[in-house]
Parts: C-alpha cells; structure tokens; sequence
C-alpha cells in the first residue's frame, strides 16, 4: 500500500514536470519554427524535445537513458547530413568523437582524485552533441554548462547533482545561436 503510495506521488510528479517541459518545448518549437524550414525544422523540433525530456529525466532518477541519447545521436548526424547546420560531415563525425574522449578523460581524470560522478549517460549524451555541433560547438557547450553547473552548486550549496541539465540548457542555447539566420 505504501509502496503505491509512492509510486502514484511519483507519476504525478512526472506528470507534472512533463506539462511543464512540454510549454517550455513549445515556446521553443514557436522559435524553430521562424528559423528553419522543412526537415531542418522537424530535426530542430526533436534535438530541443529530447534534449529537454534528457534535462528532465536526468534531474529526477540522476539517468540519462540510451533510449533517448543513442537517437539523439543519430539525429544529429542525420541534421548534418542534411545541409540543417554550417558543420560539414567530417567536423559532425570529429565532433562526436571529440564527446566521447572528453568525457573519458574526465572519468579517469575524477575517478583519481574521488569517485567518478560522471556517468555513461553523460559521456553518451557529449557524443550525440559532438554530432551535432562539432567540436568548437561542443566546447562552447561545456564551457556554458561548467558555469550553469557552477552556479547550480553555489546556489544549492552541494558540488554534485546531474551534469545534464546543465549541459541540455547548454546545448540549446548554442543550437539556437548556431541556427540564427
């Protein structure tokens, strides 16, 4: 009975989070739907939902799930390839690279001095951004998400909590600064 209890407290939590993400996304499709037209747009639609449901999620379970990262992934270079964005094929596909040994280094780099806090949904989730935004992209990404993050611990008074919705609010504002036209 408890456990149901809980776990109905939760979903309308969820629930409630959900609405508010939705309005937000929607504002924000409202702007895509200015700057981009055709495929670009709907590829616009779904980086800024995804990226947002990631925020979400990884803010209530501490998760950034596979079954929204890898299709981020793959979007991205599905945008690149088609003309969506200024990054060419080969800086997409260095890009997501370049995610993916940043993060790396920074798990070995953070597992020597403590406990690793940086997780597998993280490093995945810098990869499908890297295919995105390609590496001077993803590098202003990080440095934004650095200070968001920073800001977050110094507000809240805690130095660990979930990197993503740092680095989701991130992404988005260099995805719409990148596509301004």
């Amino acid at each position: 009975e408890e456990k149901n209890k809980r776990l109905k407290a939760l979903w309308e939590k969820f629930f409630k989070v959900s609405i508010c993400w939705g309005l937000s996304t929607g504002v924000l499709f409202a702007l895509c739907a200015n700057m981009f037209v055709g495929a670009s747009f709907y590829l616009s639609c779904a980086f800024i939902y995804m990226v947002s449901l990631l925020m979400s999620v990884d803010r209530m379970y501490y998760l950034l799930p596979d079954f929204f990262t890898i299709p981020l992934l793959v979007l991205g270079f599905t945008y690149v390839y088609l003309g969506g964005t200024s990054v060419s094929m080969l800086e997409s596909l260095i890009g997501a690279w370049y995610g993916y040994f940043v993060s790396i280094i920074s798990v070995v780099m953070l597992s020597t001095l403590k406990k690793a806090e940086f997780g597998a949904g993280d490093a995945k989730m810098l990869t499908a951004l890297g295919a995105w935004f390609g590496i001077i992209g993803l590098s202003i990404t990080l440095v934004i998400s650095f200070v968001f993050f920073l800001v977050e611990a110094l507000v809240y008074k805690r130095n660990v909590g979930p990197f993503g919705p740092a680095l989701g609010s991130a992404a988005i504002i260099v995805f719409l600064l990148l596509n301004l036209k």
